[in-house]
């Protein structure tokens, strides 16, 4: 049997998850970005409507299993993997810019999120519209996989910010429009094992429809923090056009093919965002895990194609 504790703390309401095996998402990407800079060393997937792996400092360094969004309506909660029917678009085809649309299977509402990575820092900008014809809250659900692995994260809240460790990784998940506080409940465990070093699942309500979130990372909680208020200090069509403008340089020096030029920019894009930021010239295979990364992927010794350079 496994123990479940779920902590609901003042200000918002991170989980706590102690017991359950981790495993990596689905290896069928439909998105991959990053900005085309080295000073921004963070990596994004995308899959069935939500993010997935998130790689920093390095194109082979996992910290993300899952980001997405619940819609809690009463004592419902819905989530986007399950409860949704999924549509991507490349908002600008000349860049890494993915928007994924993901309609209710009720159509009782609408989660537009448009991704981007700050060219900047080592932040994932995530801008969220929500439109629902309900009375419904809109919440994060951030499940951390730091340093290749599911277990051994520790997470807590401070101030307006998720904050999760394991090593010298650290992330920070901030809201520009702050999270829902919300009543102190005590503990609820149950079952009857303890397992002493959790996988850290982390959730909190956002305060309003529309939204961004800067997902940063550091080698400590401290920088992962400043990174991500530094990150949200700006305009996120600002910061978009910055990506955008990043890419549209690269797209131009592109070969010019008189048939699929959009298919062609894309993968030229994609094998460019393969390469190390660190490493210059090391690309890696893919940035997915295959099955999952087998078992479980509790700890760094799973690996993926992002293993293979």
């Amino acid at each position: 049997m496994t123990r479940i504790l779920l902590f609901i703390l003042f200000g918002f309401t991170p989980i706590m998850a102690q017991g359950g095996d981790a495993h990596w998402a689905t290896a069928a990407k439909n998105g991959f970005g990053t900005s085309n800079t080295l000073a921004s060393k963070v990596w994004f997937t995308l899959a069935d409507g939500v993010m997935t792996e998130v790689f920093y400092p390095t194109v082979d360094m996992p910290n993300v299993q899952t980001l997405q969004f619940q819609v809690v309506t009463g004592t419902k909660i819905e989530n986007e993997i399950d409860d949704t029917v999924h549509r991507l678009e490349l908002p600008n085809p000349g860049s890494l810019t993915f928007r994924q649309i993901n309609r209710a299977k009720n159509g009782a509402y609408t989660i537009t999120k448009t991704y981007i990575t700050d060219p900047q820092r080592n932040t994932v900008l995530i801008d969220v519209d929500f439109n629902t014809k309900t009375d419904a809250r809109l919440y994060v659900y951030y499940d951390p996989s730091l340093n290749n692995s599911g277990m051994h994260d520790r997470g807590w809240t401070e101030l307006t910010a998720l904050m999760a460790v394991d090593g010298d990784k650290a992330s920070a998940l901030v809201p520009s429009c702050g999270f829902v506080y919300e009543t102190i409940a005590q503990p609820v465990t149950i079952d009857n094992e303890v397992r002493t070093d959790p996988n850290v699942v982390q959730r909190g309500a956002l305060k309003k429809n529309q939204c961004t979130l800067a997902l940063a990372f550091g080698s400590t909680a401290t920088q992962a923090l400043r990174t991500a208020r530094a990150s949200l200090a700006r305009d996120f069509a600002a910061t978009r056009a910055e990506y955008e403008a990043g890419w549209r340089d690269y797209v131009s020096r592109l070969p010019r093919i008189a048939k699929h030029q959009q298919q062609f920019n894309m993968a030229a894009m994609v094998l460019k965002a393969l390469e190390d930021k660190t490493y210059r010239g090391g690309l890696i295979a893919s940035p997915a895990t295959m099955w999952g990364g087998g078992p479980n992927a509790n700890e760094p010794n799973t690996t993926g194609y992002h293993g293979a350079w």
